[in-house]
């Protein structure tokens, strides 16, 4: 039993790596990240690995890399009657954790980035809602090592 456990979910990340269901709306813009650099392929692969994390954890993946006039939002996703809006940010072992590092102002934008996307679909007014950062942690010769959630410390419901 638990070899056909472990080959669903291999089988799961493989076929189906995030939940496919999420689409963009009018006015989000969804960009791509530039494929040359180390850092940036390692910020592409951080995403996927939550993407795929929040997935097998029964999240509803509702948009990706949205856009609009107060910042980005990485993943929108939402159980249980909740939104999250995950800011995922990597870094290599031995250094500092991102979630430390955000400022007044990324936390602030995040959170009208947030209420600015709610309000933009009715279908999720009400919902309450959660912004989290996602830490994925690399080792020095790239691989990964860890995924932590780390909720902000304001968390409404409306």
């Amino acid at each position: 039993m638990d070899t056909l456990a472990g080959l669903l979910q291999t089988l799961r990340r493989k076929v189906v790596p995030w939940d496919p269901e999420w689409q963009s709306r009018r006015g989000e813009k969804h960009i791509q990240l530039p494929r040359s650099s180390d850092r940036a392929r390692r910020a592409r692969e951080a995403e996927e690995a939550i993407a795929r994390h929040l997935w097998l954890s029964g999240y509803r993946i509702i948009a990706r890399n949205v856009r609009n006039r107060y910042g980005e939002l990485d993943i929108v996703a939402e159980k249980d009657g909740r939104l999250h809006f995950v800011e995922v940010r990597s870094y290599v072992e031995s250094s500092l954790r991102p979630s430390g590092l955000l400022t007044a102002e990324k936390r602030r934008s995040l959170f009208l980035a947030a209420h600015l996307f709610r309000r933009r679909r009715p279908e999720l007014a009400g919902l309450g809602m959660t912004i989290q950062v996602a830490e994925v942690c690399f080792s020095r010769d790239g691989r990964r090592r860890s995924i932590q959630l780390v909720a902000l410390d304001y968390t409404r419901r409306h």
